[in-house]
């Protein structure tokens, strides 16, 4: 009799543990409700949710929404977006629940490189992005990624670049002032040259990578093979890098007083590189 009870017993136990799990699993806080859609927080992460997604155009797949700083977007995430917006963020990407994830606006970063102003601000589901520019006509851009989405940027354009073009590598050489990788090899467009290194931060590492146009088949850009054309500046602990474009001589002091911060620190004009600061 003892046995069997005690059977039992395992099996109410494994039920009542089954459906506390599922339960938990599926347990969701609204955080905000608009009517035309909601933001909820399941399992440590926030999603939106709209009313009748069905009712918009599927046709803006990749598109970002513009705003012309984060306070227009912080004022909209909590006060209702237009149709129009709308309509865009329901062609976000979606998880395989077919919810949108929505970046974490209570703890954004925001681009500090000194002498750069931003211009606009941009989002994308579980991403997004600053303009940035600077009186010398330097611009550019700061982007926040999920980790899927920096991975593959970080991985194609910067860690794994000599092995996703080694049938177009014309030579490779080591640099010796930062002990850079310089890399010169052909496209399409021409031959171009590309320099990566690391830049050491007090406990943290920029991965700087620049490219120049040496020869090109077309006139849209110049030549030049002290300046480059563009240079990437990743920061992988915080999954965000600057991309910048109209580079003059003074682009090697852009890339070491290239930083991020936090976006609340700004209340107090308190500039204090989240790098840095304690998790």
């Amino acid at each position: 009799m003892l046995k069997i009870l005690t059977k039992k017993s395992l099996i109410l136990l494994f039920i009542i543990i089954f459906l506390f799990g599922c339960n938990a699993k599926k347990s969701q806080d609204t955080v905000y409700n608009t009517g035309e859609y909601s933001i909820i927080e399941e399992d440590g992460k926030e999603y939106i949710i709209i009313s009748n997604s069905d009712s918009y155009n599927n046709s803006n797949q990749f598109a970002d929404l513009e705003f012309d700083s984060v306070e227009d977007f912080l004022y909209k995430v909590k006060n209702g977006f237009s149709k129009n917006e709308l309509e865009v963020i329901s062609n976000f990407t979606k998880n395989d629940n077919d919810k949108i994830t929505i970046i974490d606006y209570d703890n954004l970063y925001y681009p500090n490189i000194e002498g750069f102003e931003v211009k606009n601000f941009y989002w994308s589901g579980a991403n997004y992005s600053y303009l940035i520019e600077n009186d010398d006509g330097v611009w550019g851009y700061l982007y926040i990624n999920d980790f899927e989405r920096f991975n593959d940027e970080y991985n194609n354009t910067y860690e794994n670049f000599y092995n996703e073009r080694t049938n177009d590598i014309i030579s490779h050489e080591k640099g010796d002032k930062n002990n850079e990788d310089i890399y010169i090899y052909k496209t399409s467009s021409g031959v171009l040259k590309f320099i990566k290194y690391d830049l050491q931060e007090d406990n943290y590492i920029k991965k700087i990578g620049e490219k120049y146009a040496i020869s090109l088949n077309h006139n849209l850009m110049e030549c030049n093979e002290s300046i480059p054309y563009r240079v990437n500046i990743y920061i992988c602990e915080y999954n965000c890098y600057y991309e910048l474009y109209n580079l003059d001589e003074n682009f090697k002091e852009i890339a070491l007083k290239a930083k991020i911060v936090s976006y609340n620190s700004l209340d107090n004009n308190n500039l204090t590189d989240v790098i840095n600061c304690e998790e």
